[in-house]
């Protein structure tokens, strides 16, 4: 889940998406629409849906999908300023 802020500043509107649903979290009820996107990193590709939390309602990309994790593993460097995060592609058995 990504916040609205975000897409925003890719060009894009929240109030333009599809009617989208209840979703939830700390900070309480919220709606989140879908988005439908394709996007690339490197080597790896994602094309599907994400969802797009409300404005000024998730201060943070959202990142917990199976497919995602399967595919990258995230390092934190907490004692940064600001903190970083890098992603590592997973390497794949060979079947």
């Amino acid at each position: 889940m990504v916040p609205a802020e975000a897409i925003e500043a890719l060009g894009l509107s929240y109030g333009k998406l599809p009617a989208g649903s209840a979703a939830g979290g700390a900070g309480g009820p919220f709606e989140s629409r879908p988005l439908h996107l394709s996007i690339s990193w490197k080597t790896w590709k994602y094309s599907g849906e994400i969802r797009v939390a409300q404005p000024k309602r998730l201060p943070v990309i959202l990142l917990g999908r199976s497919d995602f994790f399967q595919d990258f593993v995230v390092r934190f460097t907490w004692h940064k300023a600001p903190p970083e995060f890098n992603l590592d592609p997973v390497a794949k058995a060979k079947a």
